[in-house]
């Protein structure tokens, strides 16, 4: 079980003391973590989280692995099996912890390259095309949904100007082509379309086209040789995408004989950490600079390094101030900021957001399992019923064909009377009543198993239906979901909304808050779609930028800046 979201309910169907294995466990968000803890525990399962603290957090609210490895009971590796080169092995534990003087190695072995965006790309096209005519799997990894986009757009054309790539093309928005023989990634999973190996189609498998159907379909093979599955045209147009470069995420879990990854200002410790662990034989680093001077690359990368997002749970919060004790000479807490009156109503009324959010994740979540669990039940019901619907759908097959024979001698009856010769003719007029009545009675014969098999059949449809309603209701109420939570903050934001106007107030009151949090609470008052959150951030952000601290993302400062409404608040 991934926290990418490819679990199926089979996975979740183990029996009471059985193991259940999250791989990844770090990229799990703190809510599901939370859900899957509660649902081990009423099935009396075993829970593994399997992982590196040190590589990516969850796209939510996230660093629950991190502070479970550090609090918890753990299992360590002592031995790094991945690498080729005992070197590299060595070096990445020093970019693991963000220490820059594991560089040196890198540089000792002409793995860092510096250069212009661009050449850059070019030159990953030719890698990723040289690599595979030698049969090896490279990983290319960069930070940006761009830039994975532009080296997807090289490397596809690359392979057009070399004659890899079929020359049917699929043309599937924005520019966006696929031809047969490129390596395509499918970014949903969709449990419903199987594979030639019984396994669902997930998110993030990658494949390669084998034919473009006319519709806009396509009949794809599992790189790893895992299976062949058609594509429908209305998931290929909505979920496909080319699949020679990925972002960190996506590449986490990959393993590949070499990597090459596009490092800018905006790639992280973590990000850097994960790229550049993909390889197996050769793991190489291009940072995008002004210049080809590697000193210039390393100024970069060093950056890099030094920049560690990483989410903290309340848990380790309230922890790490329960520990802090006042003492004499702890200086007096001055307020920062003036508290407006509308504060309170603000909170209380973000609070109910919150509350009303998470009520509605919760009925959303019961509502799915109850609908999935009655897609299990009819998946029952129809296996069972399919040994009692297998002798009549032999039956109706066998009768339909003896049909289509006495049909089809008919014909050729037929036929000869109108165009034999004189004997033929006679023959054929001769042996025609008999061959109307072959299918007269294959036709009787035909209705009567039919008939015969009609409770049971109809049993088997109404099943089928029933399941076919559940899927499609599924899909819409899925779709549907997606649209609201544009319009209506979804649970995690509302938490964050609230965490952050907590924080805002301790801060406003004088207490001690780290620069991570306040650049954090700065970041989602400022985002946030009220007036009122806004206008809280501008005291925050101004102290900030005074001080010199970090505000993410980059341009936060700039907006911060900008007059909003005035809402009475001095600082």
């Amino acid at each position: 079980m991934a926290p990418n979201g490819s679990a199926t309910r089979s996975d979740l169907a183990a029996a009471g003391g059985a193991t259940v294995i999250v791989d990844e466990a770090g990229m799990i968000n703190t809510g599901d973590l939370h859900h899957l803890t509660h649902l081990a525990d009423a099935q009396q399962w075993r829970l593994v989280l399997v992982g590196d603290p040190y590589q990516l957090q969850a796209v939510g609210r996230g660093g629950m692995f991190g502070e479970i490895c550090a609090t918890g009971r753990t299992i360590e590796l002592d031995t790094i099996h991945r690498f080729h080169n005992q070197w590299e092995a060595a070096a990445s534990l020093k970019l693991r912890h963000g220490d820059p003087t594991g560089l040196a190695a890198y540089l000792d072995h002409d793995r860092i390259f510096a250069a212009p965006f661009v050449e850059h790309v070019d030159n990953l096209a030719h890698y990723w095309a040289g690599d595979r005519d030698r049969g090896e799997y490279v990983a290319i990894t960069t930070t940006t949904n761009d830039h994975v986009d532009a080296i997807n757009a090289a490397v596809h054309d690359h392979r057009r100007q070399l004659g890899q790539l079929g020359d049917t093309r699929l043309e599937l928005g924005d520019g966006f082509g696929v031809a047969v023989a490129d390596v395509i990634t499918t970014r949903r999973n969709e449990r419903f379309l199987r594979t030639t190996m019984g396994e669902s189609v997930r998110n993030r498998d990658y494949w390669t086209i084998d034919t473009i159907g006319a519709d806009g379909s396509l009949d794809v093979t599992r790189i790893d040789g895992h299976g062949s599955v058609t594509l429908p045209a209305t998931y290929v147009a909505e979920h496909v995408q080319l699949g020679y470069a990925a972002t960190e995420p996506g590449n986490q879990s990959d393993n590949a004989t070499r990597s090459a990854t596009l490092a800018t200002t905006a790639t992280t410790c973590r990000g850097l950490y994960v790229a550049i662990t993909r390889g197996q034989v050769e793991n190489l680093v291009l940072v995008a600079t002004d210049t080809h001077d590697v000193a210039d690359a390393v100024d970069v990368l060093e950056q890099v390094l030094a920049s560690d997002r990483a989410d903290r749970p309340a848990t380790s919060v309230r922890r790490d101030l329960a520990a802090t004790t006042p003492t004499p000479t702890a200086p007096v807490v001055q307020p920062r900021c003036q508290i407006p009156p509308w504060y309170e109503e603000t909170l209380h009324v973000v609070h109910a957001e919150f509350l009303d959010a998470l009520g509605q994740l919760r009925a959303e979540r019961d509502e799915e399992e109850r609908v999935d669990q009655r897609i299990d039940e009819l998946d029952v019901l129809l296996d069972e019923l399919e040994p009692a619907c297998q002798p009549h759908d032999d039956a109706i097959d066998t009768a339909r064909s003896a049909l289509d024979d006495a049909k089809q001698h008919r014909r050729q009856l037929e036929r000869t009377v109108n165009e034999g010769g004189w004997r033929e003719r006679r023959n054929a007029r001769h042996d025609l009543p008999a061959a109307e009545g072959d299918v007269t009675a294959a036709e009787h014969h035909l209705d009567d198993v039919t008939h015969q098999a009609r409770p049971v059949l109809d049993q088997r449809a109404q099943l089928y239906r029933e399941r076919s309603d559940l899927v499609r209701d599924v899909r819409e109420f899925r779709t549907w979901r997606r649209q609201i939570n544009a319009y209506y903050p979804t649970s995690e934001l509302a938490e964050a909304r609230l965490e952050a106007l907590v924080t805002w107030k301790h801060w406003a009151d004088g207490h001690p808050i780290s620069a991570d949090e306040l650049a954090t609470t700065a970041h989602t008052l400022t985002t946030s779609n009220r007036p009122e959150l806004q206008a809280l951030a501008v005291p925050l952000t101004g102290w900030l930028i005074e001080r010199g601290l970090e505000i993410r993302p980059h341009d936060l400062g700039v907006a911060a800046r900008v007059d909003g409404p005035d809402l009475g608040i001095e600082f």
